[in-house]
């Protein structure tokens, strides 16, 4: 009778440890269907691709002058990124994300072209925007506190006016010259990013991605200076980094 108990309470503490370790190793995404979730993230933007204005000549002020390619990498810094968020779960994996976000880059003085056989260099004003975007974020289940996704979004993005201030020999001074409009262009992005349960619903979250701008309505500035029309570009593609705190509801 004793063996017979024993017997049983070995079996049914094995299956209770068994059971245990399934609960335990449950894999899970972190939303719950029908629930809100809200994050902010700050962070930068690198520029990988595209320019700020194309090559060509001109006269200006009576003397022969030429205007390199520009890239946006070679312009402007890395832009500051600020990024709020909120997102609705469809179900245990999916959510329909909406987000908004500023940013802003800096540019130095570097020579741009020629004039006159001299260099001439150019002061562009900063990139700063502002933009809506809607998406779709896909969450991957796991067993720890580190939960993946994926997303893609799109919307729209306003980006100030851009002006240059070009420069130069004998002290000559071409200042405030329009480059780019205030602009409405289109956005889309695609990228994924990490969550980590902190305590309850409060965690941090980190994401990447790679991001495509439309071109920008470019002005007559240039063209009432000398020189033809070289900034009817203005796309870009950079990779978003940020990283900020998130809070499920």
């Amino acid at each position: 009778m004793t063996r017979r108990v024993a017997s049983v309470t070995v079996a049914a503490t094995a299956a209770v440890m068994i059971v245990g370790a399934g609960v335990a190793q449950a894999q899970t995404t972190g939303i719950t269907a029908r629930h809100v979730s809200v994050w902010g993230e700050i962070g930068f933007e690198g520029d990988i691709k595209g320019n700020v204005n194309t090559s060509g000549v001109g006269v200006v002020a009576g003397q022969r002058a030429e205007i390199d390619i520009n890239s946006w990498a070679e312009r402007y810094d890395a832009a500051l990124l600020v990024r709020f968020g909120v997102g609705f779960a469809l179900d245990d994996e999916q959510e329909f994300i909406v987000t908004g976000n500023w940013d802003q880059a800096e540019a130095d003085q570097a020579v741009v072209g020629l004039l006159g056989g001299q260099p001439l260099q150019a002061t562009f004003t900063d990139y700063q925007g502002w933009g809506i975007d809607f998406g779709y974020r896909f969450h991957f289940a796991t067993a720890s506190r580190v939960k993946p996704f994926a997303e893609v979004a799109g919307g729209i993005q306003h980006v100030q006016e851009i002006h240059a201030t070009f420069i130069g020999a004998a002290n000559q001074v071409f200042n405030d010259v329009p480059f780019y409009s205030d602009s409405f262009a289109g956005r889309a992005r695609a990228g994924g990013g990490l969550l980590f349960a902190v305590s309850g619903n409060v965690g941090v979250q980190i994401a990447a991605g790679l991001q495509f701008t439309a071109a920008l309505k470019d002005q007559s500035g240039l063209g009432t200076l000398g020189f033809e029309r070289v900034n009817n570009d203005g796309r870009k593609w950079n990779t978003p980094l940020t990283g900020g705190i998130y809070v499920h509801f």
